[in-house]
């Protein structure tokens, strides 16, 4: 009876949230979705030839097929969430899309395009049934993002204290200032484009980016969200949603966790400042953490040579 009760509660308070106050943007983050795994963990395998065959058909750390299909159910989520701010048809001054540089999240971001613009909205050809939406990339030297199959049963029974293990050692390597080296950037765009929107500057109303599990889960404590929702699923999406009163015209920061895009989205409140905060709060808790983007680059010492391997 209670947990009735406190769904019917919950379901009230969501519906508040959206009769009572105008989506202005979205600032969203995800996860790749399923991947193969890469030459750099095979070795810790028990059985690496199996892991080998398995990988061979789309080779180290790439989409498999169910990876895309998660992939495309992500972008549906999106659709629906955020319909009234895509448009139609894709429109470069409504939307800003970007992936970081490894194929996984590249195919990662066009397949969930290809749902949040399917075909049957605005048809370019009667016989090709895909619409092109481009993302943006640079090098993985210049990128504040980029920085850093079935299971074997009793792997798979060990899963839930391995996630516990992992989400701790994220919140150790996170600690401090590291939080703000790995999503400090991000940050600042978020606070950026915000103001612009509330200075009634036009700017995109959608944000998204093409990301990774640490990425995802550093954004989650540099905005201090509460309660932290653990490692990262594959197409797991974490989203600051800038949200304006209709009859006061305060704005305010609602954060948002998608844990995959077959569960149900969680609303998560801003620590000290509660479910639906506002901005300016938001602003002052959080700003310590936002990272210029040259200071970031002096701050982390990359130079010219500066190489990641995007394979791994």
């Amino acid at each position: 009876m209670l947990n009735i009760v406190v769904f019917c509660f919950l379901l009230t308070v969501y519906a508040t949230i959206d009769d009572e106050s105008d989506l202005m943007m979205v600032f969203l983050v995800h996860r790749h979705g399923d991947r193969t795994p890469t030459l750099s963990t095979i070795k810790y395998s028990p059985d690496p030839v199996t892991l080998v065959n398995l990988t061979k058909p789309y080779g180290y750390g790439q989409l498999t097929e169910k990876g895309k299909r998660r992939s495309y159910k992500l972008g549906e989520f999106i659709r629906k969430r955020y319909d009234n701010l895509l448009g139609d048809q894709y429109n470069s001054s409504n939307v800003y899309i970007r992936s970081t540089d490894f194929t996984r999240t590249k195919m990662t971001i066009l397949t969930a395009l290809a749902a949040v613009y399917p075909p049957g909205r605005k048809k370019w050809s009667d016989t090709i049934h895909w619409t092109p939406v481009p993302y943006t990339t640079v090098p993985v030297k210049y990128d504040f993002i980029s920085i850093n199959s079935s299971l074997p049963k009793y792997i798979a029974k060990l899963m839930p204290q391995m996630h516990k293990a992992a989400t701790k050692a994220l919140d150790v390597m996170f600690e401090g200032v590291n939080a703000s080296l790995e999503a400090g950037v991000l940050l600042e765009e978020f606070l950026h484009y915000s103001s612009l929107i509330i200075s009634g500057i036009d700017t995109e109303k959608v944000r998204i980016y093409s990301a990774h599990d640490y990425n995802v889960y550093a954004f989650q404590i540099v905005t201090r969200a509460s309660p932290r929702q653990g490692v990262p699923k594959f197409a797991s999406a974490y989203a600051l949603e800038l949200r304006r009163v209709k009859s006061t015209g305060q704005f305010l920061v609602l954060p948002v966790y998608l844990p995959q895009p077959d569960e149900e989205l969680v609303y998560l409140e801003v620590k000290d400042c509660g479910k639906l905060c506002d901005y300016n709060m938001f602003v002052s808790l959080t700003k310590g953490d936002a990272l210029d983007y040259d200071i970031w680059h002096e701050k982390c010492g990359f130079h010219e040579d500066f190489h990641v391997d995007t394979s791994e």
